[in-house]
């Protein structure tokens, strides 16, 4: 009787141990849902962190409750439920922490301007200002800007910022002012953004002869660029203008701006460039941009300038 008993309780003992191994199994093999539960956790953290438990408490509370019962799933040895359970929970709660905060009740939207340049050059800063935006209820605000040129948009705590854009176009920027109560406005402006070149006297690199308007190798170089991105940009329009120094009369300096313009014009068209885009223009000594008293300001003003501007742009220099 009593080697029957012991029998009976090792067996006993055996299948529970047996039960307790198999459990411990689906644990122990580290089976795909553990990430993907500790992804859930992780999310669920995030937005508690970020306000959604105050923000949306039943929600948050909800989405806790669901978290308890993967776990529940998942010691059941359901790991596919399981699995497939957490990553529902994780893109819910990622949903909630990307939700933009209820409007306050009576919360008025603020008002958003801005003002950006009409037209700006590629590679240089634009300077965008959002200043007369403001908020009716004095709340500070927050400024979204979308640069229209398929970049990340910026998001600041000043009203004015800086983007440099690499490439000739007519653009749309967006600005958001947002009052971090669920307020928001947004508003638009149009910029132009145009390419220049200057083709100007460097050193001993002369481009026309004194009084001359033919196209010298030094100024053919420097026009290699210019040819380049209008291979890649064809639709440009190409805006060329001649100026010079203030030796001999105004007269003659205006017709010789004139020639080079016109020499610099029809190099372009006979290397690619479309001649139904271009345009010829010329300004004599009348547009400086060094002294006329320097050997090397002059120089500076013997230039011809090219600009290649977007079509349909407002005219731009």
């Amino acid at each position: 009787m009593t080697l029957r008993k012991v029998w009976r309780y090792g067996s006993s003992l055996s299948l529970v141990t047996l039960l307790s191994l198999s459990v411990a199994g689906c644990v122990i093999n580290d089976p795909p849902a553990i990430g993907e539960i500790a992804k859930a956790r992780k999310a669920l953290d995030d937005a508690r962190k970020a306000g959604a438990a105050d923000r949306a408490p039943d929600k948050f509370g909800e989405l806790e409750k669901r978290y308890l019962h993967v776990r529940g799933v998942f010691y059941a040895c359901n790991d596919a439920e399981a699995a497939r359970l957490a990553q529902a929970l994780a893109a819910d709660a990622n949903a909630l922490l990307g939700a933009a905060p209820a409007p306050v009740s009576g919360n008025r939207p603020p008002v958003a301007r801005v003002s950006v340049p009409a037209c700006a050059n590629v590679g240089e800063s634009v300077s965008l200002d959002a200043s007369g935006s403001s908020d009716p209820d004095g709340d500070a605000l927050g400024y979204t800007w979308d640069f229209g040129d398929n970049t990340a948009p910026a998001k600041v705590t000043f009203p004015r910022t800086t983007h440099v854009y690499t490439k000739a176009d007519n653009y749309t920027v967006r600005m958001t002012a947002d009052d971090g109560r669920g307020g928001s406005t947004s508003t638009t402006a149009p910029l132009t953004i145009v390419q220049k070149f200057v083709l100007t006297d460097k050193g001993r690199n002369v481009l026309f002869d004194t009084g001359k308007a033919d196209v010298k190798p030094e100024a053919r170089s420097q026009m290699a660029r210019v040819l380049q991105t209008i291979k890649e940009q064809p639709g440009l329009q190409v805006q060329v203008v001649g100026h010079t120094d203030n030796v001999g009369s105004d007269a003659s300096n205006l017709q010789l701006s004139q020639r080079r313009a016109e020499s610099v014009a029809a190099y372009l068209a006979q290397n690619g460039a479309s001649r139904q885009s271009l345009k010829a223009d010329w300004r004599g000594e009348r547009e400086p941009v060094a002294s006329n008293a320097t050997v090397a300001g002059r120089s500076q003003n013997r230039r011809v300038d090219i600009l290649l501007v977007p079509t349909g742009a407002a005219a731009c220099r």
